[in-house]
Formats: structure tokens, sequence, C-alpha cells
């Protein structure tokens, strides 16, 4: 409402100095549209139904001219315009009146809409993990705990599938068909990862095969005990958490999530 507010007290202060009978120059036409649009953007962004009708019809008074080569007309006097500026402003206000908002703490803030919440690296080498990281921390900013456990696991599964992509694991039907990894389950997957590393363990030594054995052994005993925790619960409505425990598991996978993207990709 602060846009609106300022450019009406604009208005007033410009009828008070010229007239209410005055018109808008070329440059006042273009921060008249400028307004609209921004203002258009934010009521279609929460979706004001009325205030976007009233606006449109205000629109299609002038934004069809070509704004190089617009004259002056009486239709769009000053008081004219502050007559249709009032209007929007109470659409919004009727439409606010009628809608309802969550409330963020100001301390929560930095959890929304945050697609790099777990860091830059995170969302680079996983970015279709994007859509669940904003709504792990949008859940955790509004309150929904148990919602934003959901999201964490959903993000946690883009990393299983990229350490099962890592050590080359597929499945297949019994005529050799290939199962994408996305339908298996986290307990299949991770039983197939810990047999690999099994037998990773008997390949000769190596500096590299050290390397590749402790990162790998580390990563499928964090999603045994991620799955075994908390993904089995949340996934099957048997716990409800609360902000410490939304809190906590927070910590966890984005912690985990960026060890792993040192050397995985979604």
């Amino acid at each position: 409402m602060r846009a609106i507010d300022e450019y009406h007290a604009e208005l007033c202060e410009a009828i008070q100095r010229r007239g209410k009978d005055d018109t808008l120059s070329k440059e006042e036409l273009e921060i008249l549209r400028d307004t609209l649009k921004f203002l258009d953007d934010e009521c279609e962004r929460i979706w004001l139904r009325r205030a976007l009708d009233r606006l449109a019809r205000f629109r299609n008074m002038f934004l069809e001219l070509d704004i190089t080569t617009i004259k002056p007309t009486n239709e769009l006097t000053l008081v004219r315009i502050r007559w249709e500026i009032e209007g929007v402003r109470d659409a919004i206000a009727g439409d606010l009146y009628e809608s309802t908002f969550v409330y963020v703490p100001k301390e929560k803030r930095k959890y929304c809409d945050k697609p790099d919440l777990f860091g830059r690296l995170v969302i680079d080498q996983f970015p279709d993990a994007k859509d669940d990281i904003v709504e792990a921390g949008n859940c955790y900013a509004v309150g929904a705990h148990t919602a934003c456990v959901f999201h964490l696991m959903r993000v946690l599964e883009h990393g299983l599938r990229a350490l099962a992509k890592g050590l080359r694991i597929s499945f297949k039907t019994k005529k050799g068909t290939t199962i994408p990894l996305d339908l298996q389950e986290w307990g299949t997957i991770i039983d197939k990862i810990e047999s690999k590393v099994e037998e990773m363990k008997n390949l000769p030594k190596s500096r590299q095969k050290s390397k590749d054995l402790q990162f790998f052994s580390e990563a499928v005993k964090e999603f045994r005990y991620f799955k075994d925790g908390w993904r089995n619960h949340v996934m099957h409505a048997q716990v409800s958490y609360d902000v410490y425990d939304a809190a906590k598991v927070m910590e966890h996978v984005g912690g985990f999530m960026a060890h792993i993207s040192d050397r995985l990709r979604g």
C-alpha cells in the first residue's frame, strides 16, 4: 500500500499547485504507467482479484496509446486520476480485508524463498532440489515444522540418487529393462549402495580407493540414519515435529548436502 499512498500524496500536492483540471505531461504519464505496472505485478503475485480488475479498467484508459506521441486529454485530468487511484486503493483494501496472511517472525525471514538455503554449491550441484529446498525454508519460517521435515527428506532423495549414480548402480527388471532410480525405495537403494561399498573393500589398495571408501561409507551410513530416524516416520504419518526437531533436521540435512556436493552432482 505504500507505493499507492505515496503516489496519491503526489497527486494531491499537484492538484493544490496546478489545479484539479490540469493534465499529466508525457513524463508524468510514464511514471503513472510504471506505477500501475508495479501495482499490477504485486496484486497478481498475491491474487487480489478486485484490485486487478480495477487496475485493468484504469490501464485501458491510456496504456494502448503511444506514450511518445500522446497528447493531454480532458479525460486524464489530475482529479480524474486521483479518483481512479483511490478506487484502486479501495479495491486493494477490500481484497486484503478478505484475505488471510501468515505471519513470519523477523528472525525467520532469512528462511523465506531461499533456494540457496544450504549454500550456493548445493543448488548448483542439485538444481532439481531447488523447489523442495525453498519449500523446506518456507515451511520452517511459518511454523509448519512437520511439512518442513517432509521437504527436507525430499531434498535428500536427490543426494541419495546421486550417490547411487556415483557408484554406477542401476536396477533392472527380470527382462532387463532399466528401472529409474526415482522409482526405487530408499531401503532398496541403500542396500545396493552398501553392497557396492563392501565390494570396494576388495579392490587393490590406493589413495583413491581410501578416499572413495571413506566418502561412500560415511555417506551411506548417513542415509541409513536419515531413513530410520526421520524419513520413514514423516512419510507414513507416524509422528509430528516441533520447531526444535525441524531445526535439528534442517541443520543436519544442510550440512550433509553441502558435504556431498563437493563430489556429487544431481
